[in-house]
């Protein structure tokens, strides 16, 4: 299934790239181009007619491409709640016709969800800084979370950024920086990860 693993993460490109050609003014402006529609058939016909395997358009596939192309967004699952995941799901026998037709509608809306996520925990992220952790708690924080459940909501969510923030602090207090260093570096990198999708 590497062909599935490969075309999920040529969806996030083109939305990704078509992402980076708009002006930051929100997330309702990006649409797919002719393009990116162009390259959806160009690379569906190619899996479906030349690929060794001669993969089937099918529901499926379509299901298996949905859930490959939301873990390659948000692989850790610390974006994307357990509601979104519902509201995905109306694509699930949807896309494998979409994707043949070269209609992204349904891999940019939920690209515009993954944003719009992504934007809410960077701004948590980044006012979790502005107050002091109590590391004389005892608490456990996964680092890899790709097999956990799906945060079911926003408090799960929260609580899991603060342990995480919170840990990216504490690496930075035992490097033996200060407080404005860390701070300076944490808010630089969670801007980062916003200008880099």
């Amino acid at each position: 299934m590497k062909y599935l693993r490969w075309y999920c993460a040529a969806l996030a490109f083109l939305c990704a790239g078509a992402w980076a050609g708009y002006p930051r003014v929100g997330d309702d402006d990006l649409a797919a181009g002719p393009q990116h529609r162009l390259a959806t058939i160009l690379i569906a016909g190619y899996l479906s007619t030349y690929h060794y395997k001669k993969v089937p358009f099918n529901d499926a596939l379509s299901a298996e491409l949905l859930k490959r192309y939301v873990e390659t967004l948000d692989p850790n699952r610390s974006y994307f709640l357990q509601q979104d995941l519902q509201t995905f799901s109306v694509y699930r026998d949807r896309l494998d016709e979409a994707l043949r037709e070269g209609e992204l509608g349904p891999a940019f809306e939920i690209f515009k969800v993954f944003r719009r996520r992504l934007d809410e925990r960077m701004s948590y992220a980044k006012a979790l800084l502005r107050q002091p952790f109590d590391f004389g708690v005892e608490e456990d924080y996964v680092i890899d979370r790709s097999k956990a459940p799906w945060p079911a909501n926003r408090t799960e969510l929260d609580e899991l950024w603060r342990k995480r923030v919170k840990n990216d602090v504490l690496e930075l207090r035992v490097a033996g920086k200060d407080p404005p260093e860390i701070t300076t570096t944490l808010t630089d990198r969670y801007a980062g990860l916003v200008q880099q999708t």
